[in-house]
């Protein structure tokens, strides 16, 4: 029997599932139909994506054997947390009045 480890920061017993009720899709099946390069998504796998929030997302994968693999759903569930915007109150908002946008001869009149 094949041992499956979960990978991700928050490992999820759902990718593994999916894979294997022959869900399972190889990290060049998902670079071919995002037209990404594999070494892309298996590093989303392994090291995630800063999201807007400032938190890192990972991709559910597993390892069957030496292969790590993914299912459609789990690219699904972490393309949707990545598109989650921020909220006013997740984005610090400057309300400086005296911060003004200046040129840079506007800038060094300032400094003087």
């Amino acid at each position: 029997m094949t041992a499956i480890l979960e990978r991700g920061a928050a490992p999820s017993t759902t990718v593994g599932s999916e894979i294997i009720n022959g869900d399972g899709v190889s990290m060049g099946a998902v670079g071919r139909r995002l037209n990404k390069n594999p070494l892309t998504i298996w590093r989303w796998g392994r090291k995630g994506v800063a999201a807007h929030d400032g938190t890192r997302v990972y991709l559910e994968t597993a390892f069957v054997g030496k292969q790590m693999l993914t299912s459609w759903a789990a690219v699904s569930r972490f393309i949707d947390r990545l598109q989650i915007a921020p909220t006013k109150g997740d984005v610090e908002i400057d309300d400086d009045p005296e911060q003004i946008v200046r040129n840079p001869v506007e800038r060094n009149e300032a400094a003087t």
